[in-house]
């Protein structure tokens, strides 16, 4: 009797797809048909090169489920923090198409004649896939990532699989509990579900996992058997490239992209400091949000004032040897406003006595205007809030981590999200500033943030750049 494996593919993780587009964008589309009469067919590229170890290519074993999952990030669960990988898809196997074996990067004390004749077989196989004429949108696979690095060896598919795609109906995580006690496998909360798994069944580097453990197997299996309890049922469909919109709508980055600056906090930061200080914006933010009730706390007051912008503003708190530097920070007449921007990075500079980078720079600002009072500057301490800007799909994890790290500075600050600031930008009324280049470079990076969990982020990413050399290949097919 074979043994039944079931595999945890992590996509979409590593420097790699900066500059490379990740194969296993396929994953979610269904190909064109090879021979024009005939249904395309689901593939599945295993991560992280396409091939498969041989302990799990073989007779013995066999495969029938395939979890697609984002990268590994950090959770947050009764106020603990935890590894986990976001179920993105499952995902049931047909057949296996690739059977060569895995791909190695060169091993240590490995001699260059036996690493040769590897590189020199995934050549080969690396043809052999070509001559499957496996297409997306009328274009071959061979041509989509030729431009990648080290094309010359990639496996394009691993599996063939059923046409049906399971996505989850609220967000499932696979989260390494296994050491807790009184928890259950499967944990169920209003918005999120968490799957028991040790953690030797996440995958690591390899970006693959294949589970026969029994306590894991089961658990997993008792997800598949209800998955239309957890998932919902859609049909892959073939790669959709809209006829009426231009070569350059079809490829349109945002310069931030371009300059890979997507995810960079500093650039936003700088784009920030620029356009809030055009004509007293910082006021007309303050407005929108009063208006439309967006993220607003009600503990939290925002005021009207003449505001003027400061960035990367240095404070040390010299009694409690504490230090720190705010991104924004709006001073005004009756009011200080911080202005933290969380992109990449979560809450930092955790002290042992509950304090943070967030209630470093309020007692700071606070301390200061203390001094300003005996300097005989004013005659009263202005009013100060802290103004966190975060990702939609990071906003719950920041939320969580503040209310468990910043209980003494509760009711100071509020947290606005990157559709917030979207739909902020989007709506302004200043048609010079509109019509600009840089503000419309600048409203294409911040709809990048708007995404509400990060795998659909990259997954849109990667589908963009997929696109983008499909328009490329065709537009240059009829060019020629």
């Amino acid at each position: 009797m074979k043994k039944e494996e079931i595999l945890i593919n992590k996509m979409y993780t590593g420097s790699y797809t900066n500059s490379n587009i990740g194969h296993e964008v396929i994953n979610f589309f269904k190909s064109d048909s090879a021979d024009g009469k005939k249904e395309g067919k689901s593939y599945v590229y295993v991560m992280p090169y396409g091939g498969i170890g041989k302990e799990h290519n073989n007779d013995k074993v066999k495969l029938k489920w395939i979890f697609l999952t984002g990268a590994k990030e950090s959770i947050k669960i009764k106020n603990n923090s935890y590894q986990a990988l976001e179920i993105l898809a499952l995902r049931k196997v047909k057949k296996q198409l690739f059977k060569k074996g895995d791909f190695h990067k060169k091993k240590k004390g490995e001699s260059e004649e036996h690493y040769k004749e590897v590189i020199e077989n995934w050549k080969e196989y690396h043809q052999e896939q070509i001559k499957m004429h496996i297409k997306y949108a009328g274009v071959e696979v061979a041509r989509i990532f030729k431009d990648n690095q080290n094309d010359d060896t990639s496996i394009y598919v691993t599996y063939e699989v059923e046409d049906t795609i399971w996505k989850p109906k609220k967000r499932i995580y696979l989260v390494d509990l296994r050491n807790e006690k009184n928890i259950n496998n499967i944990i169920k909360t209003e918005n999120e579900i968490y799957i028991a798994i040790k953690a030797k069944n996440l995958p690591g580097s390899s970006c693959k996992s294949f589970i026969d453990d029994k306590g894991d197997v089961n658990t997993l299996y008792q997800i598949i058997r209800n998955r239309k309890e957890y998932f919902k049922e859609e049909e892959a469909k073939p790669v959709e490239i809209k006829s009426d919109e231009s070569k350059e709508e079809q490829n349109k980055e945002s310069f931030f992209e371009i300059m890979g600056k997507e995810n960079d906090e500093t650039s936003y930061t700088n784009m920030l400091y620029y356009f809030f200080n055009e004509k007293e914006m910082i006021n007309e933010f303050i407005k929108f949000l009063k208006e439309t009730k967006n993220n607003i706390n009600p503990k939290v007051e925002l005021n009207i004032d003449e505001y003027k912008i400061e960035k990367e503003k240095f404070v040390i708190d010299i009694e409690n040897k504490k230090r720190g530097r705010m991104d924004l920070v709006a001073y005004g007449k009756n009011n200080v406003i911080i202005i933290e921007n969380k992109i990449k990075s979560n809450l930092n500079g955790r002290q042992e006595d509950g304090t943070t980078q967030i209630t470093t720079y309020y007692k700071c600002i606070e301390k200061r205007e203390e001094e300003r009072i005996k300097e005989g500057r004013t005659k009263k301490k202005r009013k100060i809030k802290i103004m966190i800007l975060v990702p939609n799909y990071k906003e719950d994890i920041l939320k969580k981590e503040l209310e468990k790290e910043c209980k003494k500075i509760d009711g100071k600050y509020i947290i606005i999200n990157y559709k917030t600031l979207y739909e902020f930008f989007e709506s302004l009324k200043f048609e010079e500033i509109k019509s600009s280049y840089e503000y419309k470079e600048f409203l294409k990076a911040l709809k990048l943030h708007t995404y509400e969990n990060l795998g659909k982020k990259i997954e849109n990413e990667m589908l963009k750049k997929f696109k983008s050399k499909i328009v490329n290949a065709v537009y240059k097919d009829h060019s020629d």
